[in-house]
């Protein structure tokens, strides 16, 4: 920043204020609630989860030579 100049300040209606709507996260709706409640569903993405990180980890490892194949 050059000596002199004042940082841009935003405008009063950008501003967040405490206690306010802006200031809280927003509510999950009904079919993100029951997503994060179905263990069906978390089962589910555990497996792909797995499934995704193995993958991933095998494709990082070298193959073992197996005995009479170059």
């Amino acid at each position: 920043m050059a000596r002199g100049k004042k940082p841009n300040i935003a405008a009063k209606e950008d501003e967040i204020f405490p206690y306010t709507q802006a200031y809280y996260t927003a509510l999950p709706t009904g079919v993100i609630q029951w997503i994060r409640g179905c263990i069906i569903w978390q089962l589910f993405r555990f497996v792909v989860v797995n499934y995704r990180m193995i993958s991933m980890i095998q494709k990082s490892h070298p193959h073992a030579h197996k005995p009479g194949h170059h």
